[in-house]
């Protein structure tokens, strides 16, 4: 299992797990839990008991999650930590079925795409997948998936997304 924040924030516990699971989070989990005291607690406890590891992607892991991202369109709403999330399940499914657990719906769009399981704590989850595309309402101009600004770059308005036809 590869957790996000909002699955700790949820109030997952890592030590209340099975110890058939073996359970991962990223620097940047850790650091956005951090000023949650009982999200902070859990897993702090569970990193110095060894029941969760706290591991950095590769980078070549993170290039294909931006890649696959950028693909759905779900790029431009993606935050690092989001990816790291991602890449990091993405790095450690060698041959082993890997769970990314989120309540985040373009964590489990781009998980989807991967080939990997996502499981959701306080939402029934995506049904399916869809590809998305960035657009600006103010003069319709569509965009490439991979752009990462917030604002039309011809106009200036925040641009939006809408699923691709």
């Amino acid at each position: 299992m590869v957790l996000d924040s909002s699955a700790l924030i949820a109030g997952l516990d890592p030590l209340a797990l099975g110890e058939e699971y073996e359970v991962y989070t990223t620097p940047s989990v850790l650091a956005e839990v951090a000023l949650s005291g009982d999200c902070r607690t859990r897993l702090s406890l569970a990193v110095e008991l060894g029941k969760a590891v706290v591991a950095k992607p590769s980078a070549e892991s993170l290039r294909a999650v931006e890649s696959e991202s950028a693909k759905t369109g779900d790029l431009s709403v993606l935050s690092p930590t989001d990816l790291e999330v991602l890449a990091l399940a993405h790095q450690l499914r060698n041959g082993c079925e890997v769970v990314v657990v989120t309540d985040d719906f373009a964590i489990q769009n781009v998980a989807a795409s991967l080939g990997l399981r996502a499981a959701s704590l306080m939402t029934l989850g995506i049904s399916r997948r869809f590809s998305w595309e960035l657009f600006c309402p103010g003069c319709e101009k569509a965009l490439p998936p991979s752009y990462r600004g917030r604002r039309c770059p011809i106009c200036g308005t925040v641009l939006r997304r809408r699923r691709r036809a």
